[in-house]
C-alpha cells in the first residue's frame, strides 16, 4: 500500500535544508485537503502557519532541483505502477493576462477553445490497469515572440541554453527520458498535433514502441501502393467492415463506436533476419454511431495486432482521465489533461512537479484556485462591508500573492490585483468566498482505471 511517508521519503533528500522539507510536506498535505482554494494564504492557515511566507518562500526562491524530484517520482510510479502500459501524450494551455510569464503569447488553446492569451505545456502521462500518474512536463516556447528575444527570456528567468522545440519535439523527448529511465512502455498514444509528426513516429519506430496517435481527416497514407487522404478511405469501406467497440463510459452510459482498420504502407526500410519488415502499420477508423462523425489514428506495433488491441489504446487516450481541460477542445480528446499545479515564480518561469495517487486514492495533485478579485472593494476603507455583503477579510492595496496557479477553465482566472483574501484575518463564522463557476472537482492524477472486458474480442490488457 502506497503511504505519504513512502512518498516522502522518497523525495526528502532533494531538499538540502530541513526548512524547505518540513514546508514541502505540509504543502502537499494541504494539496490532499478538502480545502476550496488552495492557495498559499489557504494552505498556510491548514498547516498552523502564521503566514504564507514559508509557502511562497518554497514555491519561489528555496533551492532545490524540480527535475530531481521529478525523476524520483518517475521511479516511485514505476514501482507501483508496473511496465508494459501506454504512455499519453497531451498539451494543455494556461490562461494569462499579463506578459511577463515564461511562453506566454496569443495562440489557441483549448482550455478556451479559441486564441487567448495563455502558455501552453505539453504532459506526459503513463498508464496501467494499476492506475496512471503524471511522468513528465515541458514548457513550450514559441519561437518568434520567445526564443529570438534572449533579453526577453532572461527577464522572464528561461535558462540561456534554452532552444526552440516543437510541440511533438517536447514529447518525443519526454518519450524518450521515460525509456531510458527504464520505464518499459508497449505503447503511445497521441492526439493530432502529434500523429502528423513524422520524426516522432519514427523514433518509436525505431526504439519498436507501439503507437495509436490521432491524424486529420486531410493526411495521406499508402494504401495499396496508391497514395490516398484517410477520409476519402472512410468512404469506401463497406458495412460488414465496421465493428462495435465500447470506448468507456460516458455521462450517459456506455460510449459505443463502430471501428473499422487497414493496413497501410508497405514493409519499412529496415528487415530482420526473416525479411519481414520493421513492424506492422494501420490505419484506424473511428465512427460515431449517432452523428456519424469520423476520427482517424495512424498505428504501428512490431508484431500483428488484433482490432481490439488497436482499440483499447485509442479509448485510452479519449476515456476518462485525471483531469480534463474546461471547454471545447478542437482535436485533443483529454488525455494528458491531467496536469501537476504550477507554480510561478517571481521571474515568470515555471518550476513544475507532480504527486502519484494510489489505488485508494491516498495521493493525488488538485489544482489550486486562485483568490477571486473583489472589484467592488476598491477604494474602501479596510474592515467594511460590501452591499453584496463580501467578507471584510479582503484587504486592500494587498499585494498579489504568487500562489499555486490553477489549471485552464473555460474563462480567464482573475488577476488579484486589489485585494488577496486572508482565511486569518476572516471573522468568525464569515464564510468563505465562492467561485463564480463553482467548486474545481478534484482530479486524481493516479486512480484506478476502468476495465474495458466489454469488448466482445478481448478481455485482456493487451493480446
Amino acid at each position: 500500500m502506497v503511504t505519504f511517508n513512502d512518498l516522502m521519503a522518497r523525495i526528502a533528500g532533494r531538499f538540502n535544508r530541513i526548512e524547505p522539507r518540513r514546508t514541502a510536506t505540509a504543502y502537499i498535505r494541504g494539496l490532499q485537503s478538502d480545502l476550496e482554494r488552495k492557495n498559499c494564504w489557504n494552505l498556510a492557515e491548514h498547516a498552523g502557519l502564521t503566514s504564507p511566507q514559508a509557502m511562497q518562500h518554497l514555491l519561489r526562491t528555496a533551492r532545490w532541483d524540480a527535475d530531481a524530484v521529478r525523476d524520483d517520482l518517475r521511479s516511485f510510479i514505476i514501482d507501483h505502477l508496473g511496465h508494459d502500459g501506454v504512455l499519453i501524450v497531451d498539451e494543455t494551455g494556461f490562461l494569462k493576462k499579463g506578459n511577463g510569464s515564461a511562453g506566454v503569447q496569443r495562440q489557441y488553446t483549448g482550455t478556451a477553445g479559441r486564441i487567448e492569451n495563455s502558455q501552453i505545456g505539453v504532459f506526459l502521462v503513463y498508464t496501467t490497469p494499476r492506475g496512471r500518474a503524471l511522468l513528465d512536463r515541458r514548457l513550450y516556447l514559441p519561437e518568434r515572440s520567445w526564443i529570438a528575444d534572449p533579453g526577453r527570456c532572461h527577464a522572464a528567468g528561461v535558462p540561456a541554453q534554452t532552444t526552440f522545440a516543437t510541440k511533438p519535439a517536447l514529447a518525443a523527448e519526454m518519450v524518450a527520458d521515460a525509456l531510458d529511465a527504464g520505464l518499459a512502455a508497449r505503447w503511445v498514444s497521441g492526439d493530432e498535433v502529434y500523429g502528423q509528426d513524422p520524426r516522432l513516429r519514427a523514433m518509436l519506430e525505431r526504439r519498436r514502441i507501439g503507437y495509436v496517435l490521432a491524424i486529420a481527416g486531410n493526411l495521406r497514407v499508402e494504401l495499396k501502393g496508391v497514395g490516398r487522404d484517410v477520409a476519402d478511405i472512410a468512404t469506401g469501406v463497406a458495412g460488414r467492415h465496421w465493428h462495435r467497440y465500447r470506448a468507456g463510459q460516458g455521462a450517459k452510459g456506455p460510449r459505443w463506436y463502430a471501428w473499422a482498420w487497414a493496413r497501410i504502407d508497405g514493409p519499412g526500410p529496415e528487415a530482420d533476419d526473416e525479411g519481414e519488415g520493421h513492424g506492422y502499420r494501420w490505419l484506424l477508423i473511428r465512427r460515431n454511431l449517432t452523428t456519424g462523425e469520423l476520427a482517424f489514428y495512424r498505428c504501428y506495433a512490431p508484431q500483428p495486432m488484433p482490432l481490439a488491441a488497436l482499440v483499447k489504446i485509442a479509448v485510452r487516450k479519449s476515456g476518462p482521465t485525471p483531469s480534463s481541460r474546461a471547454g471545447p477542445s478542437s482535436t485533443s480528446s483529454g488525455a494528458a489533461r491531467a496536469r501537476p499545479a504550477t507554480c510561478a515564480r517571481p521571474s515568470g518561469y515555471s518550476r513544475t512537479t507532480k504527486l502519484p495517487k494510489d489505488e485508494k486514492g491516498s495521493l493525488y495533485w488538485e489544482p489550486a484556485q486562485e483568490p477571486r478579485t473583489s472589484r467592488a472593494r476598491r477604494g474602501r476603507p479596510r474592515g467594511t462591508t460590501s452591499a453584496a455583503g463580501q467578507s471584510p477579510g479582503w484587504r486592500a492595496g494587498h499585494r498579489s500573492v504568487h500562489s499555486c496557479c490553477a489549471p485552464g477553465q473555460a474563462a480567464p482566472r482573475p488577476v488579484v490585483r486589489v485585494g488577496t483574501p486572508s482565511l486569518m484575518s476572516r471573522p468568525q463564522g464569515a464564510s468563505q468566498p465562492r467561485s463564480p463557476s463553482g467548486p474545481i472537482p478534484s482530479p486524481a492524477v493516479l486512480q484506478p482505471q476502468a476495465s474495458y472486458r466489454t469488448m466482445p474480442r478481448s478481455s485482456q490488457w493487451l493480446p
